[in-house]
């Protein structure tokens, strides 16, 4: 299948990107591997780190977690992306964690000299190595700092740039709410050659007694340049091993764009948690889909 929308997106980044020297792939990384359903400030299921690295502190006291997540577009985009990631308690307060992820596109149609499919297939594709860790600095607040190399490639061109991000995470105030705030892709003395972006989300208990029944709602934003934001407003309940998430996403880029479902379905057994999520996709594209999978060792 030959993605022409993503072929002609890319043709016209082509120049521009070339002038900049940036490191191919940045646009792909708006597909929110491991946080398709939930923000990307506060803690998800992989304790991966990637939205924030303060959010390891989670792994609320067990030694290790493992997991990974796979996220796949329609066809008429062709995206693709997996993630491996591990988080280990060095002790009650430290947490490090590992992550490697890589988001491509398939069968970008070549077309320098003609209009026609006829020079084979463009790479397109980025992949991201994260090394994070994590503290507890009181009982309620936490930071993180994380640094990433990013490789991209798009036709035979291929670059590398590093980034250092940080979070912050505090938990455990009234009723339960939580708050997340962090960067992401964040290159000192070099903002120019990559879009960093800050998740910034919070959220609150509004029904249950613990955390295994009870019900959560909350918002957050992403803010990647001043035109541009991801919104998004969210629930989430819990009932014994069953999980569910609900929620409503949009891109903010010049004007508000189209509002988004999203939809995402856990279930908790022993030590493992496995999970799908689907958002609607905008435009009639169809929709995307996420499936996790973590095993969590005391």
């Amino acid at each position: 299948m030959r993605h022409l929308v993503f072929a002609l997106a890319i043709a016209a980044l082509v120049p521009p990107a070339a002038a900049a020297q940036r490191v191919p792939g940045r646009d792909l990384l708006q597909f929110p591997l491991a946080a398709l359903d939930r923000p990307a400030a506060l803690p998800t299921d992989l304790a991966d780190g990637l939205g924030n690295p303060a959010t390891l502190v989670a792994l609320n006291g067990a030694k290790l977690r493992v997991g990974a997540a796979a996220l796949q577009t329609p066809e008429t985009q062709g995206v693709s992306a997996q993630l491996l990631s591990a988080a280990h308690s060095l002790s009650e307060r430290i947490v490090v964690g590992l992550s490697a992820a890589r988001w491509g596109v398939d069968d970008i149609a070549s077309t320098t000299t003609s209009p026609d499919a006829s020079d084979g297939d463009v790479s397109y594709s980025t992949a991201m190595l994260s090394m994070s860790a994590a503290r507890r600095n009181t009982r309620n607040v936490s930071v993180g700092l994380a640094l990433r190399a990013r490789t991209g490639s798009m036709g035979g061109a291929r670059r590398t740039a590093v980034a250092v991000d940080g979070g912050v995470f505090v938990d455990s105030l009234w009723r339960d709410a939580r708050i997340g705030v962090a960067s992401f892709l964040w290159r000192p003395a070099q903002t120019g050659d990559e879009r960093t972006t800050l998740h910034v989300a919070g959220d609150l208990r509004v029904w249950g007694t613990s955390s295994v029944r009870q019900a959560r709602a909350g918002v957050s934003a992403d803010f990647t340049e001043p035109d541009e934001r991801l919104e998004f407003i969210y629930a989430s309940g819990r009932h014994g091993p069953l999980a569910v998430r609900l929620g409503l996403a949009r891109t903010v880029r010049w004007e508000n764009g189209p509002w988004r479902a999203r939809l995402g379905v856990g279930f908790h057994y022993d030590k493992y948690v496995v999970a799908v999520a689907r958002e609607e996709g905008a435009h009639g594209l169809g929709g995307v889909y996420q499936f996790t999978i973590n095993a969590t060792y005391p």
